[in-house]
C-alpha cells in the first residue's frame, strides 16, 4: 500500500510540475521547440524589429519606463505592441523592456526579460551589435541558448 501511494505521489507531482519550461528541473536546449513557441507566442520579434527601427531613426533606445510607448510607429505593418497597465512604461507583451546600462553609463543596448514562471525566464540581450538568447533560472548563471523566434 505504501509503495502504491509512493507511485501515485510521484505521478501526480510530475504531471502538476511537468516536464517542459516552468518544471524546476527544466534543461534548455539550443533551438528549445518549448521556448520557441514562448518567444513566438508573446511576440518578441516585432518588439526587436520595433526596437531596432527606433534606434535607425532616433540614435538611442527608448528610456526604460517611460518611452517603451514610443515604440507604437516603428512597430511593423499589423502588429500592435499590448502594453501591461501595471507597468505600461516597461512591460511590452509581457516582455520587461531594460536598458543595457551600468551605473550612470548606456551601453548602447537593452534587455529583454519574460517571465515563465517565479523562477524563469527567458532573456534576449542585445548588445548593440547582436542578440543573444538565454534561459535564466532564479540564483543560478543565465544559461546561453541558440533560439529563432
Amino acid at each position: 500500500m505504501r509503495f502504491q501511494f509512493r507511485i501515485l505521489l510521484i505521478v501526480l507531482s510530475s504531471m502538476l510540475l511537468g516536464c517542459g519550461p516552468g518544471a524546476p528541473s527544466y534543461s534548455p536546449k539550443d533551438y528549445d521547440p518549448d521556448l520557441t513557441k514562448i518567444a513566438r507566442a508573446s511576440q518578441v520579434q516585432p518588439i526587436i524589429d520595433a526596437l531596432a527601427a527606433y534606434h535607425k531613426a532616433n540614435g538611442s533606445y527608448p528610456k526604460q519606463g517611460t518611452a517603451i510607448a514610443e515604440l507604437a510607429p516603428y512597430c511593423p505593418p499589423g502588429v500592435t505592441l499590448a502594453l501591461n497597465s501595471y507597468a505600461p512604461g516597461s512591460f511590452v507583451n509581457g516582455w520587461d523592456y531594460m536598458e543595457a546600462a551600468y551605473g550612470a553609463t548606456t551601453v548602447g543596448g537593452y534587455h529583454l526579460l519574460h517571465q515563465i514562471n517565479h523562477w524563469q525566464g527567458l532573456l534576449y540581450n542585445f548588445d548593440g551589435t547582436k542578440g543573444t538568447w538565454n534561459f535564466t533560472r532564479e540564483d543560478e548563471a543565465p544559461i546561453p541558448i541558440l533560439l529563432s523566434p
